[in-house]
């Protein structure tokens, strides 16, 4: 009976001791820009350090906007002393063709002043704000479809009209 209480016990402090390690790597900052997200596939600095862009994969335009705001908000807690001026997201989207087979395109470019960054309250702000921030480009060859087809979705159009009516090639 006193190794099954003792078993219990020590399997009770492994386990614990494991919630208490997996939450710290939690609250722990990131040793790099990529470190931020999952959703990070590639950082690239300028030369000169001014200009840093990340190229995120994501499902949706719009579901990107919520994704670059976790990737600005993490750039702006966790390396504000890096000497950027400008920040550049690039998001990839899966698309699959008709025959199911997937492929990775370069959708949208969204760039983003330092200036801009520092107003944003990232508590309180939404993708959708994100977007309409941005002064965004449409990159790859299917873009123009996808951007359309995203911005006619009601809520979309409503929330990101400044996104969807500023968005260029």
């Amino acid at each position: 009976m006193h190794k099954n209480k003792l078993l219990s016990m020590v399997v009770g402090a492994f386990v614990c001791s494991s919630i208490v390690a997996g939450c710290s790597n939690q609250d722990e900052a990131p040793k790099s820009i990529r470190d931020i997200s999952s959703v990070i596939t590639k950082v690239e600095q300028s030369p000169d350090n001014k200009k840093i862009t990340v190229t995120i994969k994501q499902d949706s335009i719009f579901q990107g906007g919520n994704a670059t705001k976790d990737v600005l908000n993490g750039i702006m807690s966790n390396f504000k002393s890096l000497p950027f001026d400008n920040v550049e997201v690039i998001m990839d989207e899966v698309l699959v063709d008709k025959y199911g087979k997937e492929s990775i395109e370069p959708i949208i470019s969204l760039n983003f002043p330092r200036s801009e960054m520092e107003k944003i309250d990232f508590k309180n702000v939404v993708g959708w704000n994100i977007l309409n921030i941005s002064t965004p480009h449409r990159i790859g060859t299917v873009s123009a479809h996808i951007v359309a087809q995203e911005c006619a979705e009601e809520n979309n159009a409503k929330y990101a009209s400044e996104f969807c009516n500023n968005i260029t090639q």
